[in-house]
């Protein structure tokens, strides 16, 4: 299977869960405009943005399995931490 950005997030998130890089890879890019326009929004500095999107992509990785409704992961990204735990 081909993984693009313009992928569904369940295809992707299947993807990923089932080991394929590509899908990964899909996955970050899609929504890391996304995640730098939230930082932008609060004016952090590239480096600190850079960290924030590390970060956020670290976590989704490790909620990857517990995500309850695949087809909402914009939601998920852009609630606070607090929400997303065991989300």
């Amino acid at each position: 299977m081909r993984y693009e950005p313009t992928s569904s997030d369940e295809v992707l998130i299947d993807g990923c869960l089932n080991g394929h890089d590509e899908a990964w890879e899909a996955l970050v890019t899609k929504y890391e405009r996304l995640i730098y326009s939230i930082c932008r929004r609060y004016s952090l500095p590239q480096a600190e943005s850079d960290d924030v999107f590390g970060r956020v992509s670290l976590i989704l990785l490790q909620h990857l399995e517990s995500l309850k409704d695949r087809a909402r992961l914009t939601s998920w990204l852009i609630t606070p931490p607090a929400g997303n735990v065991g989300a």
